[in-house]
């Protein structure tokens, strides 16, 4: 019975047929025009975006940190990982490092022949 009122429901005739094929031209001539453009954000009011590189600071000999604050516990950490001999390349420290328990977390380290399960 669904099924049946749903394909009655697409019979359209007389005056609801006239006011709906009166709709199609409207909908036919709104499809023809061009998607909005955005607005240059000059007109907004905002600011450039300035993209700047962040260049890191080397903070040992195998540790760069991209950190602008680094407490010194994490530090003091970072450095006995960077010293390890497993490590082959350096140690980077990521925006968002701090300590953790057995290695440093938000840190990028690449390891030879080693898995460090505590290294995030």
């Amino acid at each position: 019975m669904i099924r049946r009122l749903a394909c009655q429901s697409w019979n359209l005739s007389g005056p609801i047929r006239q006011r709906a094929s009166g709709l199609g031209d409207k909908w036919q001539a709104a499809r023809k025009m061009d998607p909005p453009r955005p607005i240059p954000p000059h007109l907004l009011g905002a600011q450039p975006l300035v993209r700047r590189r962040a260049t890191p600071q080397q903070l040992a000999p195998r540790l760069l940190s991209w950190a602008s604050e680094l407490d010194e516990s994490t530090l003091l950490q970072a450095q006995m990982i960077a010293r390890s001999p497993v490590v082959d390349g350096h140690v980077a420290l990521m925006p968002d490092a701090h300590l953790g328990v057995g290695a440093t977390i938000g840190t990028v380290l690449p390891t030879r022949s080693a898995i460090i399960p505590s290294a995030v």
